[in-house]
């Protein structure tokens, strides 16, 4: 559903720039003025369905999310794997970006600071990135015994001490996380990839009673409610367990 999105919002821009060129741009090409007389309300009527279209398909979403969530309790576990699109996409932003750096500069040393930053940051979330891409199974495991994703290995509930769905805004594009917040987060050091370990060493550090972890939930392939709901109702369901299996027994 959010490749069809895309494409309605393709389809709309393009409606919209050949409405411009056929309208203001008529003598350039010598069109008839019949040209524009057919072209822009077909364009139009085009524009107007896709933009229905995309109104129904926010009412569709919510539907699937709220029969998804409502499933979740007849579940032993959820699954979420990466979305191929997030992928291409974070790869072409850092190509971009080194495209960008790589534009001559009138100073030789700017130059290379710039292009040997660019290249420290792009080889590293590179290696991520296709790491994600190539990995066997889901991305993210949810289940009574615990969350496991690929970025971090598997954490047992009872190491979890806090779960919390943040949004930010970024240039008009949200940006959706789960911060998990984990106690005595050195247990599980040998788990993290090593970029991890030396963006973040505190993680390592025995001396840190409690660290967080976080989930990028926009490069998940399920609706970020229906992820956020599933680490709940698992957390609860396993909290459930716990209380029952200390629960003194009668004779």
């Amino acid at each position: 559903m959010r490749g069809l999105r895309v494409v309605l919002a393709m389809l709309v821009g393009a409606c919209i720039g050949v409405s411009v060129v056929v309208m203001f741009h008529r003598d350039r090409f010598a069109w008839p003025a019949s040209v524009p007389a057919a072209v822009v309300p077909m364009c139009a009527v085009i524009a107007i369905a896709a933009l229905w279209k995309w109104r129904r398909l926010d009412i569709d979403i919510g539907l699937a999310v709220d029969s998804a969530i409502e499933a979740l309790s007849r579940s032993s576990k959820f699954e979420a794997s990466i979305r191929k699109s997030w992928v291409i996409g974070t790869v072409v932003s850092v190509l971009l970006m080194v495209a960008i750096v790589l534009v001559p500069t009138r100073d030789p040393n700017s130059a290379k600071q710039v292009v040997g930053g660019a290249v420290l940051f792009a080889i590293p979330c590179g290696m991520l990135v296709f790491g994600y891409l190539f990995k066997s199974g889901p991305t993210l495991v949810i289940d009574a015994h615990g969350l496991r994703h690929a970025a971090f290995g598997r954490i047992p509930w009872v190491s979890i001490v806090g779960l919390k769905y943040v949004e930010t805004a970024s240039g008009g594009y949200k940006v959706r996380r789960l911060l998990i917040a984990i106690a005595s987060p050195h247990r599980f050091a040998r788990q993290l990839p090593w970029l991890m370990r030396f963006v973040r060493p505190s993680l390592a550090s025995a001396a840190t009673p409690f660290g967080e972890l976080q989930v990028w939930l926009d490069a998940l392939d399920e609706p970020h409610e229906v992820i956020v709901a599933a680490a709940h109702e698992f957390r609860e369901r396993a909290a459930l367990i716990a209380m029952d299996a200390d629960a003194p027994t009668s004779s």
